[in-house]
């Protein structure tokens, strides 16, 4: 198999990375209190898990519709500097206001924490999966719209899954006393 293309492997590193903090994170929590309501209108843990495994599954489906399309055009890419810090600007992470989930992506508040993760870690697994079997074209040629950020190229799509996680990661610390949000 070919080496992986330094931006896939780039994307990949920092999917992995967010990832593992979260499991980390939640792991740490006694595992009653990630299932626990909250009485301040904030998502539970398990709720924050369960938005955030439906928010991954339709962005790996709609990554892997794009990468489809750009290994149909074969448009290969010829860049490789670093592409990490891509959507940095847009601030994905920093909790400086609340924004209210789409219908869409609101948790139903069904799934106890430890389902919600395995569907999170399992839409992880794919997501990674479509990426890099995107290795060696031009995932920076192709671009969807974010209903909030507007157009993001198929990698920032990729980083934006992993800042997303690491927002609600904030949150979660932030439910189970361990930071503010």
């Amino acid at each position: 198999m070919d080496a992986v293309h330094p931006r896939i492997a780039e994307v990949v590193d920092e999917l992995e990375e967010s990832h593992r903090e979260l499991v980390t994170v939640v792991a740490s929590i006694p595992e009653d209190r990630r299932d626990q309501a909250i009485d301040d209108g904030r998502w539970s843990i398990a709720q924050q898990l369960e938005h955030l495994a439906i928010v991954e599954d339709g962005i790996g489906r709609l990554l892997s519709k794009l990468i489809k399309q750009v290994i149909a055009s074969d448009a290969r890419e010829t860049e490789s500097g670093p592409i990490r810090h891509a959507i940095d600007h847009l601030n994905v992470v920093e909790l400086v206001h609340r924004i209210v989930a789409p219908e869409g992506v609101t948790p139903t508040g069904q799934l106890a924490a430890s389902e919600a993760l395995e569907r999170l870690t399992a839409a992880r697994t794919r997501l990674i999966g479509a990426v890099q079997s995107a290795s060696g074209y031009d995932l920076a040629g192709i671009s969807a719209p974010h209903p909030i950020l507007g157009s993001l190229t198929a990698y920032q799509w990729a980083l934006f899954v992993a800042h997303h996680e690491r927002r609600h990661l904030a949150q979660i610390r932030a439910v189970a006393g361990m930071g503010d949000a």
